[in-house]
């Protein structure tokens, strides 16, 4: 997914893995991402953002330049799981 201006808003809460990983790239200049976390899927968060302010679940990240990865719980061990990719210029990326 890739966006100039505007917020992106990604449902993969039921998203289903094989095998193997998938990875899903979201990519803007200026907007928010929200994201609805894999509920079935182990996965890994890696969000970069210049200005802006990451949250993950509960944990919030404020500031300039800000980079932050989350690994769900058996990710590592996982033979079918899901990595997500985050760069924004300008925004805020949520994942719940």
């Amino acid at each position: 997914v890739s966006s100039f201006i505007g917020d992106d808003f990604i449902d993969l809460s039921e998203v289903a893995v094989k095998t193997g990983e998938k990875v899903v790239h979201i990519s803007g200049f200026i907007g928010d991402v929200k994201i609805n976390a894999p509920k079935k899927v182990p996965f890994m968060l890696t969000a970069n953002v210049t200005i802006g302010d990451i949250r993950i679940f509960e944990n919030k990240y404020e500031g300039l330049v800000q980079s932050k990865t989350y690994k769900s719980p058996g990710y590592d061990a996982a033979t079918a799981r899901l990595r997500i990719q985050v760069t924004k210029f300008i925004g805020d990326v949520t994942c719940w």
